[in-house]
């Protein structure tokens, strides 16, 4: 059977320079073919129930009767991360899926899903894991059931095999809806999913409405991985499926990374999809979804699509920990946060576990990382559970990372499964998952668990560092939120950019090069009463080269007593852009309003206007044709207020 070592830890460990280039990705589509599945493992593809189809590969794989085919050559021979995506239609019983190597029973943990109320149902699950691949092996995702004579097809499936690794300088990036977002008139032509918000982590792309835009530079090969959890329209006895597919410059089909799931009212559903997919300067990204009937409701509670380019290959700093066998938790009450139960650690390099928690035991483990979890459970509660898995940094919940499940009784087994992209920016820094019941207090049993996250880029201390940060503040005051923060010491810094609540609000010069202490401070006269900001600070250098400190973000809500802003930027469309884009301001009541355009330097480069503007919706066109690609800011004040929005020209 060849030398077999398991890692169930994410994509990128270890990988000998051999396999650089080695990768492989087949796919189902559409499939209609239907196997009869019993208690034996089989191929998902057996019995003529549909064939994978070979979308791309390296020299050294081939697709042999569904299953990934290594060549019996050296430069195969490796450490890779194996992830798999499989929607499916089957009769009502528990389903295992898993990858098996060389045809032995499939590495634990094999996660299921168990299809009930006595229909047909379109399910989702998938899992990810790394093992070392050796000449002539054979990789293929097989299935069975707990019983005999069910109906088994799969409709969309994805098996990929990459050697993706660490790089200096990588590109990466990634988009994600935390807070609940309804689309109506959902049927059977693609609507593209347009609330995502971009996450901090990102580099060689930029984002707009619900877009991911590849900048100069960013083509390679791609790893891309999505998670979504939803609400669709129907009932339990007559629910609506729903087809999330990824799109490439608005085309549908061409990535092959589609997931499957019907879902009701009653319902809240989570699926997964990822695969391999080629990128080309200025190509454009979205998730979208379709239906099988017409005029539907979708309410997207959670998503996340997160990618990386395919490097070279260097030793990265990296985490995985699993549960392969029933652990009961303790809920002790409803919505509080606990730890899914008590993992067993499967690979660490520059980092350890302890009581479930991984912490760097090394500065090299510093930089941003692509990280994966899934879980597959039940709970003690008869008519079910709304259930919440989150990843906490430092204790602290990302809503980035965070999904949703309802499970509709007790005898039914979900899986959930979320994706993403984090920074780690000091040594002191901590990850956990954690889970919580937010319909009651009844207790839960996890079936199979993994976590696994995975370096995609060396820490900025591989670089030349901007700025030494000591400090940074968010206080209230009368009618306003006052940012204050200081270095120890500047490197190259050509400004500061605040982010609230993720989007760009300004931008202050910095010192450039300094050995002094430096203080800074912003007064944010644009919050709204009522509302929770969340504040990032960034440091940007004059090769335009932005740096988040995440780590000391702040968050505070603002009191009753603060004004209402002058106005609001509705937004600013499209951007990136060329050469013409559109700012649309709200004004609230009639008010003298400067906008102004500043490049990355803050240098003035024209004035919009300076006069002022009545109470209602005012579009203001800039016409950048004369200006060269590159970050500049709109800058919209008021004698009480100020916002500032980032803007990309790519010629």
């Amino acid at each position: 059977m060849g030398n077999l070592k398991k890692y169930f830890i994410l994509c990128m460990i270890f990988i000998i320079p051999a396999l650089a280039q080695e990768y492989a990705f087949a796919y189902i589509e559409n499939g209609s073919g239907t196997n009869t599945v019993g208690t034996t493992w089989v191929n998902i593809g057996a019995g003529g129930a549909q064939d994978l189809t070979l979308a791309m590969a390296s020299t050294h794989w081939s697709l042999n009767t569904n299953q990934l085919l290594a060549a019996d050559n050296p430069a195969v021979e490796g450490v890779y991360c194996i992830k798999y995506s499989l929607s499916f239609n089957a009769d009502a019983a528990d389903w295992y899926i898993g990858i098996s190597i060389d045809g032995a029973n499939p590495v634990e943990p094999v996660f299921m899903r168990s299809i009930g109320n006595s229909r047909k149902d379109a399910g989702n699950i998938s899992g990810i894991f790394v093992a070392t691949i050796s000449q002539g092996q054979t990789i293929e995702l097989v299935v069975k059931s707990d019983g005999s004579n069910n109906d088994f097809t799969p409709i969309y499936s994805q098996l990929s095999v990459c050697p993706a690794a660490m790089m200096s300088v990588n590109s990466f990036a990634g988009m994600h809806i935390s807070n609940d977002a309804t689309y109506n008139n959902i049927g059977t032509t693609i609507t593209k999913i347009t609330n995502f918000i971009a996450v901090p982590e990102m580099n060689g792309w930029t984002s707009s409405g619900g877009e991911l835009t590849a900048g100069t530079g960013a083509g390679g090969l791609y790893y891309l991985s999505y998670s979504v959890s939803f609400t669709g329209d129907g009932n339990e006895s007559s629910p609506i499926e729903y087809i999330f597919d990824v799109l490439k410059n608005d085309n549908e089909g061409v990535s092959h990374i589609l997931a499957n799931r019907s879902s009701s009212s009653l319902d809240i559903g989570n699926i997964s999809g990822g695969g391999l997919i080629n990128i080309s300067d200025g190509d454009v990204i979205a998730l979208g979804v379709k239906a099988n009937l017409n005029n539907n409701s979708l309410i997207i509670r959670k998503a996340n699509i997160s990618m990386f380019r395919l490097g070279d290959t260097t030793p990265n700093s990296i985490g995985g920990m699993t549960i392969t066998s029933d652990q009961t938790i303790t809920i002790p009450a409803q919505n509080s946060w606990v730890t899914v139960g008590n993992y067993g650690l499967e690979a660490a390099n520059n980092w350890s576990l302890g009581s479930n928690v991984f912490t760097p035991t090394s500065a090299d483990a510093v930089g941003y990382y692509y990280l994966e979890y899934t879980t597959s459970l039940t709970t003690t509660n008869s008519g079910g559970d709304d259930i919440e898995l989150a990843v906490f940094i430092d204790g602290v919940q990302s809503s980035e990372l965070t999904t949703s499940r309802r499970l509709s009784s007790s005898s039914d087994v979900g899986a959930d499964c979320g994706v993403g992209l984090l920074s780690i920016e000091d040594q002191s820094q901590s990850i956990e998952i954690k889970i919580r019941n937010t319909t009651s207090g009844s207790n839960l049993t996890i079936k199979k668990s993994m976590l696994g996250f995975s370096q995609i880029q060396l820490g900025l201390s591989e670089f030349a560092t901007a700025i030494s940060l000591d400090k940074f503040t968010a206080n209230m005051k009368q009618r306003y939120v006052e940012l204050t923060w200081s270095t120890k010491s500047e490197s190259n810094n050509a400004a500061f950019l605040i982010y609230r609540n993720g989007k760009l609000i300004t931008s202050i010069e910095g010192a450039g090069n300094s050995s002094e202490t430096k203080d800074y401070y912003y007064f944010d006269k644009t919050v709204i009463p009522g509302n929770t900001y969340t504040y990032v600070l960034a440091d940007l250098d004059y090769a335009n080269y932005e740096t988040k400190h995440l780590s000391k973000s702040q968050t505070i809500t603002v009191d009753d007593n603060v004004v209402e802003t002058d106005f609001h930027i509705d937004s600013v469309y499209p951007n990136p852009f060329n050469p013409i884009t559109t700012c649309s301001i709200h004004v609230h009541n009639s008010t003298h309003v400067n906008v102004s355009i500043y490049d990355s330097k803050a240098n003035l480069v024209k004035v919009i206007n300076d006069a002022p503007l009545s109470a209602g919706t005012h579009n203001l066109i800039w016409n950048a044709a004369d200006n060269p690609s590159g970050i500049y800011f709109i800058v919209v004040s008021t004698d009480n207020a100020y916002q500032n929005q980032k803007l990309v020209l790519i010629k």
